[in-house]
């Protein structure tokens, strides 16, 4: 049996950490105490790293706006209002990458590095925001606050690649709706149903 292990607004939590000053061109240089580089691909690198686009770190701009739409969606009062404020922090982290890239890979890089902090030998499975564990995790802080933990499954975990299924409920598989399966479907057993765009 695994346990998922769900970080509460990660994009968020990696907002409010330390942002590239991105007002000033990009050095070319061995990355240095605060400061941050991103290689070829857009993924961060740290201290130590040789980098073609370096920037200083500055305290985060985006403080007001987190804690404004945080807490909007821990006392939304309807669903609604929870889905709109969470999506308008989401959402944010996209609009970046059309706005400025390094601010965006640097958000992404934060959330991906704790992750990868986290793993360990009872770890099967990670992304962006959780951890699965075949035991407790009692290092990992439970709570409702940005960057605590909730945990969000027990039970029989069933992946393959990014595709992962939770007990006998519907698989979550990229790009195929969950609509698409029947009940009872098992993603080890059964055959991927074909997703038809009908628009």
């Amino acid at each position: 049996l695994a346990i998922c292990y769900d970080m509460n607004s990660a994009y968020s939590w990696a907002m409010l950490q330390d942002q590239p000053d991105t007002s000033k061109p990009p050095m070319q240089k061995v990355i240095e105490d605060g400061e941050v580089g991103f290689g070829p691909d857009g993924e961060r690198l740290s201290k130590g790293f040789y980098s073609r686009f370096v920037f200083k770190l500055i305290p985060s701009p985006f403080t007001r706006f987190v804690e404004l739409y945080y807490k909007r969606k821990k006392n939304a009062k309807t669903k609604n209002e929870k889905r709109k404020a969470k999506e308008y922090l989401n959402f944010s982290v996209g609009y970046l990458q059309n706005r400025n890239p390094y601010i965006r890979a640097n958000i992404i890089g934060l959330c991906n590095n704790k992750i990868e902090s986290l793993i360990d030998k009872n770890t099967i499975y990670a992304n962006t925001d959780s951890i699965v564990s075949l035991v407790e995790r009692p290092d990992l802080e439970l709570g409702d606050d940005i960057g605590q933990w909730k945990v969000e499954h027990r039970g029989r975990f069933a992946y393959i690649n990014y595709s992962y299924q939770w007990n006998e409920s519907v698989p979550s598989i990229r790009g195929k709706p969950k609509e698409y399966f029947p009940k009872g479907f098992d993603l080890l057993k059964d055959e991927l149903p074909d997703c038809n765009n009908i628009y």
